[in-house]
């Protein structure tokens, strides 16, 4: 996994080391060509976390009114959450809560 605050200072990793890529695939179906291949590297994810952050606010706050609830939670929330990205084909088959992946990047995002 990886997950970055907005300010890109924290930046949290399971990866054995900074330049790992990992090979991942999107859009996998019986039967079909795999539609999306891509790697995932922390220098993507910085990258991503750019583009994410600014779509959020230059792109998705537009559709809504300069009054809207919506506006304000896409304007103010980057201070508040973090940017995530999961790889792991076993995260359902996890032995408890305690251990489970998506209650650890919560812990994790709660510290930023």
């Amino acid at each position: 996994y990886h997950i970055v605050d907005e300010k890109g200072m924290d930046l949290q990793t399971n990866g054995d080391a900074p330049e790992q890529v990992t090979a991942v695939t999107w859009g996998v179906f019986n039967d079909k060509e795999i539609l999306q291949p891509t790697v995932v590297d922390t220098r993507a994810f910085r990258a991503w976390k750019d583009e994410a952050f600014d779509l959020w606010r230059s792109h998705w706050c537009t559709i809504y009114s300069n009054s809207s609830e919506y506006r304000k939670f896409l304007s103010d929330f980057s201070s508040s959450l973090a940017l995530v990205n999961v790889v792991d084909n076993d995260f359902r088959i996890l032995n408890s809560e305690s251990n489970s992946l998506f209650v650890r990047l919560v812990e994790i995002a709660n510290k930023l």
